[in-house]
């Protein structure tokens, strides 16, 4: 019988390379199995159990025909193989090569490890309308207090961070009585409610209460060690209106304010005090004429005040060389204006010989 090289198989360490024409034996490992060098880029779809290494390997390679199995055996009628005791064709597993299944998607059947198998989703369904259940929900806190203002504790308790929750329903009343013993630490304030009772307890000794009312006023009741209290005001209350008495009254000096003062050297010509109305409190006057000198004073205006002939309010009459004093705490009102004369006779318009001197004092 003569060699044929594809029936039979030679183990090398290292391929030959041929030229055209050339013929070689099938390449075999140290096992026996015939060592296959697929070039080209053939398509292949098929179901591998464990790994698979091959060299050369396209990227795709065409597998036809009907199987009965995922994993199939590969016949060839141009390359003579080694079978397994199933039929199953030996390929050497030369390398690591991996299988990429492009733009397919595979089913998956069979019995599982477990009956709940993670499920990744580029984005969740929608939630079917109504009130179902949707199970329970874990919080991220990849990044508490910034993405989310809600944290989990160890021991389960939940914190809200800078959030408020709203809380909903019907509640029994608005404040809530606490029944039992509450104990506080010194200093602590408490706020006590009308017709609350509230007593401390402990020894005599322990028993002091420090009260503070703020913007309140309390009643002060019982039997006081005086009849008149002092009495603290942040300002005097307005007097009632009419004639009551207010008590003693001091009069304090003052180095402002006081009375105006006119002071001249008049004959028988109108002359001015003030020219709106006012008081006349006092005055000092003196005449150094042999004659008695009428001081003769006008509430009007003094442009309407004719010497003679305007009726004068009041006329002072000062003898020959004599002087006029006066000086009173309540002056004399004046309605329209304060001006003044001095003439030789009560109403007259006479002139005396020297003028008078006059000292008017008045507000």
């Amino acid at each position: 019988m003569s060699f044929n090289p594809y029936n039979q198989g030679q183990y090398k360490t290292t391929p030959p390379t041929l030229t055209d024409g050339q013929i070689s034996p099938v390449m075999l490992d140290t096992n026996g199995n015939q060592k296959v060098t697929i070039v080209g880029t053939p398509a292949v779809t098929a179901t591998v159990s464990g790994t698979v290494s091959i060299s050369n390997f396209p990227s795709t390679q065409a597998v036809t025909g009907t199987f009965w199995q995922a994993t199939q055996p590969v016949s060839s009628t141009q390359l003579p193989a080694a079978l397994d005791g199933s039929g199953f064709l030996k390929v050497h597993e030369q390398g690591t090569a991996n299988v990429s299944i492009q733009n397919a998607s595979i089913a998956v059947t069979g019995t599982f490890w477990q009956a709940t198998q993670p499920v990744s989703l580029s984005s969740l369904p929608a939630l079917v309308a109504g009130s179902a259940i949707v199970g329970k929900f874990g919080i991220d806190q990849t990044t508490p207090g910034t993405t989310n203002k809600v944290s989990i504790g160890t021991d389960g308790h939940v914190t809200v961070d800078n959030a408020s929750i709203a809380v909903t329903g019907t509640f029994w009343q608005a404040t809530q009585p606490v029944s039992g013993t509450v104990s506080l630490s010194a200093g602590t304030a408490v706020k006590v409610t009308d017709g609350t009772n509230f007593m401390p307890t402990g020894d005599s000794s322990a028993r002091s209460i420090h009260t503070t009312v703020d913007n309140a006023s309390i009643a002060v009741t019982g039997t006081f060690w005086q009849a008149t209290q002092p009495v603290s005001l942040a300002s005097l209350p307005s007097l009632a209106s009419g004639n009551n008495n207010i008590g003693d009254v001091n009069i304090v000096p003052a180095t402002s304010g006081g009375f105006s003062i006119y002071s001249g050297s008049i004959g028988a010509t109108k002359t001015q005090v003030k020219a709106s109305a006012g008081q006349l409190f006092g005055w000092h006057i003196f005449n150094s004429n042999a004659t008695t000198v009428y001081v003769q004073i006008y509430d009007v205006a003094n442009a309407s005040i004719t010497v003679g002939t305007t009726t004068p309010t009041m006329s002072i009459g000062l003898p020959a060389g004599s002087a006029a004093n006066v000086m009173t705490d309540t002056g004399t009102q004046f309605s329209t204006a304060i001006n003044f004369a001095c003439t030789l006779t009560r109403t007259g318009s006479g002139a005396p010989a020297s003028t008078v001197d006059v000292n008017f004092f008045y507000a």
